[in-house]
């Protein structure tokens, strides 16, 4: 990852992060400039990701931490959404 960022092409992009606070839901949006990604294939545990070092958070995320997460824009923005009822 720290090779990635040292790169001269990413030395100016950079993310955004958004908080959207509902009384019943939290939504964060966060955005990068990266070309984007094919996030459909990680969205879900996968058995034949699980020893390799990229691929199991997203899963993890979406099966943990949050009540639905889904990409935008060609996996360049992913919408977390946590329902504050969700939380105990």
């Amino acid at each position: 990852m720290q090779r990635l960022v040292a790169l001269p092409e990413n030395a100016d992009k950079f993310a955004t992060l958004t908080f959207i606070t509902r009384p019943q839901e939290l939504t964060i949006y966060i955005k990068d400039q990266g070309k984007g990604f094919r996030w459909k294939d990680y969205i879900d545990f996968d058995p034949v990701r699980m020893t390799e070092p990229h691929g199991r958070g997203i899963a993890m995320s979406n099966a943990i931490c949050f009540s639905s997460l889904e990409y935008e824009e060609n996996g360049t923005q992913a919408v977390c959404h946590i329902n504050r009822n969700d939380l105990g």
